[in-house]
């Protein structure tokens, strides 16, 4: 039993790499553009700057790991269409909304699929950690009230989480039509990604607590069956 819970706690790894890959993607895009804004660029043209920056660093993270990853294909298309539309409404305003368009779809559809109690977290924590694929669950000997208790707990997690991104490019678009471009890019890019990261380790704290204590539930039940 104890294997099956480290199988299905290599989540911390992957949280690291997710909050490293998260820098990485964030830091050189904003310091480009206030790098351009410095040599007295257009902030359009400094946000076409930053683009360009995520852009080359999609690709090139696709060279080196030699492999097509969707969120790298993504970032990359995305790149393209805030290009066009940068280059000719020359609106930096506009450019920043339609920014936000890729993260709102990706978080309300975690909102939706716990409303409609199917979360997507559930059948992510089975991919990262087969060990928690649901037809795994009673081999860790968990109980069938274990089981509907763990489905629950991941339908809250997308509900709650869901909502609480959801709403957060309302606040984006607040900062973006009330504020210079200079601030509101700041504020977007480094409260955007944070919120997010703090909700990703706040559900794979719920996720690992849950698990101890249900792992350890099916190892005491196992001890008792035997001594019986």
């Amino acid at each position: 039993m104890s294997q099956q819970a480290d199988a299905g706690m290599d989540a911390p790894k992957s949280l690291r790499e997710y909050i490293v890959n998260t820098a990485i993607n964030t830091i050189p895009p904003l310091i480009a553009y206030y790098v351009l804004r410095v040599f007295d660029f257009e902030p359009y043209l400094a946000l076409v700057g930053a683009i360009i920056t995520a852009a080359v660093q999609g690709a090139l993270t696709m060279v080196r790991k030699r492999k097509v990853e969707p969120a790298n294909v993504v970032v990359i298309v995305g790149a393209a269409c805030s290009l066009i539309i940068a280059l000719t409404t020359k609106n930096p305003r506009i450019v920043q909304a339609l920014e936000l368009v890729p993260m709102s779809l990706l978080v309300w559809s975690f909102a939706i699929s716990g409303l409609v109690r199917k979360p997507n977290s559930k059948k992510m924590a089975g991919v990262i950690s087969p060990a928690l694929a649901e037809a795994a669950l009673p081999e860790r000997g968990w109980t069938e009230q274990s089981i509907q208790d763990w489905h629950r707990l991941h339908t809250q997690l997308c509900v709650g989480l869901g909502l609480l991104c959801g709403f957060y490019p309302v606040f984006a678009l607040y900062m973006i039509f009330n504020y210079p471009v200079d601030i509101s890019q700041f504020v977007i890019v480094a409260t955007g990604p944070t919120l997010v990261v703090l909700c990703i380790v706040f559900a794979v704290a719920r996720v690992r607590r849950f698990v101890g204590q249900h792992d350890a539930a099916a190892d005491i039940a196992v001890i008792a069956t035997g001594s019986e």
